[in-house]
């Protein structure tokens, strides 16, 4: 069963009916419903699904409910794109890609699949050129759940194929977005929940209207998008509408991004950003503390699962270095505000849910550790809403601070307490300040030679009391080169002419002066590609064979029509997909004709940017007899031996040196006597040359 999800209508419903989505907050573009959807099934007034008055209790929902109020799906990403229970606070690793234009997308419930369009109609809302600032403001959605929750987003090249084509992180990302019109009356986006593939759907008819609002910095676009990455990642609708959460049934423009509601959300499944760290093996490395680094660290935002929902990551474990003998106090205090939230029912049903004390979600409790795990310190026992505290006097070196939920809050507070923790030198004469949180974005690809955008104001935030990011808080380097060249700039612009990968690094100096910088790599692709060779590098008259084309920077499809081999009597057959760095193309083959000419022959690739061609990449061999032809003249003579003898002692990958008579990968006493073996012989026909025995 497939289920998608949307902003403004529940769309999440029963097997069978008709999946709905995301329309336009009131007041903006047309006349739209306010609100529109049938229920999530197992909540819903069932009237509306054939039993008219009665309410299905939520245990009956196919997909379950777990987490109290938080009401996620029973199902969450966990590890590298695998599946898992939710609420266990385990981190995941997500590929990402924009499907290729053309590729055929669409629910079929809503209107026959037909061709994506998303980035055909991102950049003439962008400008000419500017494809990538488009992209960048949907990137900035995944990127605030990635700074906020143990989430990690990636980008992948797109293959262009079907929407629902098996996941392969090879041709295209564990989530794919992409786009089709469904008109301006209609929704502006629908998403899948996690086992449903987790796909995104953008309504194109939007670009140049309510999408091209430039208000904060297109603000309705990127909290559309980020609404529709809450569904890929599990989460449903919370009401009332009162504007408070991202995830309200209704578009949400008076916050920016991520609320409260989903950060404790995405913490309860995934973790906060430092997820894994539930052991003192992998404890988070918060670096030196002391007179000659830092008197104090602070890092806010971080939460703790507490043990009632389950074996998720009631313990955070934290490291730290002394430079010196000092005292040392770990403090955990935990934050959140009260609001209303309940499950939609329908619409923006119920109204008046109970109050979430957020702050009241478990008891926190903090001890200190010597490297061997041995306690050395701890704070009182943990009362709900308290901060808790444990202080030691330490010698140098390495020491854990243990930061642990031990629940008893109420659980509809949904189990999560955040908390913010700060190591620091009660001793100091005085107190370094907290750093900010630098967030460049998530890795991302560019075509290159267009423009590469970056947004680091966007979820980039200052933590100590009174501190504030402007505009001179942004330094970049863009290059990769360590040396921060581009200082003062939020929303820098690169144009990266070569292909490969870049790390990018924003520091943000906030202004109270703390630092802290986030890296990000940035793939170039499309900068004209190259031949390196094909395996397998020899293939026989009237043999068929799968074919691999190594290189460098090949586009996504590579069509049979695009590939040409000279001489004549090959034949090129399947669809070449590339692989996501574009340095293999898998799924073509060659036919080869019995009566095809033996001899070298040269392989092209036909791309936007000019044919790419590799002379003597194939040797198409009139036999078995006839591997110690190497030339690929019709005679084993002396230019074999020659060639062979040239490149002795070569070792790398099969056919890789024209040497390699038997493709083993080496070239060897076995290949000088293979040529040897054949000496004199004529390449026409079978029964010539027998090799070294």
């Amino acid at each position: 069963m497939r289920i998608a999800v949307g902003c403004a209508a529940s769309a999440l419903v029963a097997a069978g009916a008709q999946p709905l989505a995301c329309y336009p907050p009131e007041g903006l573009g047309r006349a739209f419903p306010a609100l529109a959807g049938l229920p999530p099934p197992g909540v819903a007034p069932t009237g509306l699904l054939g039993d008219p008055g009665a309410l299905l209790r939520r245990s009956a929902h196919p997909l379950g409910f777990v987490g109290g109020r938080f009401f996620a799906v029973g199902v969450a990403w966990a590890g590298e794109a695998a599946l898992g229970p939710a609420g266990q606070a385990v981190s995941a690793r997500l590929a990402f890609s924009f499907a290729l234009d053309g590729a055929s997308w669409g629910e079929p419930a809503f209107a026959p699949p037909g061709p994506s369009e998303l980035l055909a109609s991102i950049e003439p809302q962008f400008g000419a050129g500017d494809l990538d600032l488009g992209l960048e403001y949907l990137r900035a959605g995944l990127a605030a759940w990635s700074s906020r929750s143990g989430v990690r987003f990636f980008e992948v090249g797109d293959d262009g194929a079907p929407m629902f084509d098996a996941r392969n992180r090879s041709f295209h990302g564990d989530i794919r977005i992409g786009g089709r019109p469904y008109g301006d009356g209609s929704f502006l986006a629908y998403a899948y929940l996690p086992e449903s593939s987790g796909h995104l759907t953008l309504n194109t008819s939007y670009f140049l209207g309510n999408f091209a609002i430039p208000d904060n910095s297109y603000r309705l676009f990127r909290n559309m998008f980020a609404h529709e990455v809450g569904h890929t990642l599990g989460l449903l609708h919370a009401t009332p509408c009162d504007g408070t959460k991202l995830m309200e049934p209704r578009l949400v423009l008076g916050i920016d991004l991520l609320g409260e509601d989903e950060i404790r959300a995405a913490n309860f499944s995934y973790g906060d950003r430092f997820a894994g760290n539930a052991t003192l093996g992998a404890a988070r490395d918060l670096g030196a503390l002391g007179p000659e680094a830092r008197t104090r660290i602070v890092e806010r935002g971080l939460s703790a699962v507490a043990p009632e929902a389950g074996p998720g990551a009631s313990v955070d474990w934290f490291r730290v270095s002394l430079d010196r003998a000092a005292r040392v106090r770990a403090a955990a205090s935990p934050t959140g505000s009260t609001y209303a939230n309940g499950l939609q029912d329908f619409a923006c049903a119920p109204s008046e849910p109970p109050l979430v004390r957020a702050s009241r979600a478990g008891a926190l409790e903090v001890r200190i550790f010597d490297q061997a795990g041995i306690e050395v310190a701890a704070g009182a026992a943990g009362v709900v809403g308290e901060a808790r505290a444990a202080e030691a006097d330490l010698p140098a070196g390495a020491w854990f601070v243990c930061v642990r939920s031990v629940g008893g809050g109420d659980e509809a507070d949904q189990f999560v307490q955040m908390y913010d923790l700060e190591i620091n030198l009660p001793g100091a004469a005085s107190q370094t300040p907290a750093a900010p949180t630098a967030v460049a974005g998530v890795d991302k690809r560019v075509r290159a030679g267009t423009r590469c955008f970056f947004l680091g104001d966007l979820s980039s935030r200052a933590n100590d009391p009174g501190a504030a990011l402007t505009a001179s808080s942004f330094d970049w380097d863009l290059d990769g080169d360590g040396v921060f060249e581009t200082l003062g700039q939020p929303r820098p612009v690169a144009t990266y002419l070569v292909n490969g990968v870049v790390p990018v690094t924003l520091r943000v100096t906030d202004s109270a002066g703390g630092v802290a910088a986030h890296t990000i790599s940035v793939t170039v692709f499309g900068g004209g590609g190259a031949i390196a060779r094909v395996e397998p590098a020899r293939v026989r008259r009237g043999s068929s064979e799968a074919v691999v084309v190594r290189g460098r920077n090949f586009e996504p499809v590579v069509l049979a029509r695009e590939v040409t081999v000279s001489g004549g009597g090959v034949t090129v057959t399947g669809r070449g997909r590339a692989s996501a760095d574009g340095s293999a193309v898998m799924g073509l083959g060659f036919v080869v004709d019995e009566a095809a000419a033996p001899g070298l022959r040269t392989l092209t690739i036909e791309t936007p940017d000019g044919p790419v061609s590799a002379a003597g990449a194939l040797l198409i061999s009139a036999g078995p007899a006839c591997d110690a032809d190497v030339t690929g003249d019709g005679v084993v003579n002396f230019a074999d031996l020659a060639v062979v003898l040239g490149h002795y002692g070569f070792a790398g990958g099969a056919g890789e040196s024209p040497g390699d008579a038997n493709l083993d990968g080496r070239v060897n006493f076995e290949d000088l006597c293979l040529v040897l073996g054949a000496y004199g012989g004529v390449c026409a026909g079978s029964g010539v040359g027998a090799g070294c025995r």
